[in-house]
């Protein structure tokens, strides 16, 4: 009955909070706040992806919605993980720009998809 109780409070993960200043993350039978100053990922994000995070291999935190990867460990000793996030632009989401060719700038029509 022991193993049983420790197994589920070692595999369990929940943000337990969204406060201003951060989450409150209860994980491995321990609550750690994760402050936005020290974690941007989670500041602007929908509190949706914030909730939905998983524990894999008993120390591997994921919010699969946000693309983000934690170590429990850096939250338990984060002393000895000292690099600092930087928050970087989504490329991915920006809209391509038009080059001069698919802009028809050599005398096509400026919508190639319209030109018949």
């Amino acid at each position: 009955m022991a193993i049983s109780l420790y197994r589920r409070v070692a595999t369990k993960v929940e943000v337990q909070d969204i406060s201003r200043h951060g989450i409150w993350l209860y994980a491995r039978g321990r609550e750690f706040l994760l402050p936005f100053e020290d974690y941007p990922w989670f500041k602007d994000a929908k509190v949706s992806a914030v909730y939905n995070v998983k524990l894999l291999h008993r120390s591997h935190l994921y919010w699969p919605d946000l693309d983000v990867d934690l170590d429990v460990e850096s939250l338990e000793h984060p002393e000895e993980y000292p690099l600092v996030a930087k928050v970087m632009p989504n490329t991915r989401l920006s809209r391509p720009r038009h080059t001069e060719s698919a802009c028809g700038a050599r005398g096509g029509s400026s919508n190639r998809w319209l030109n018949l």
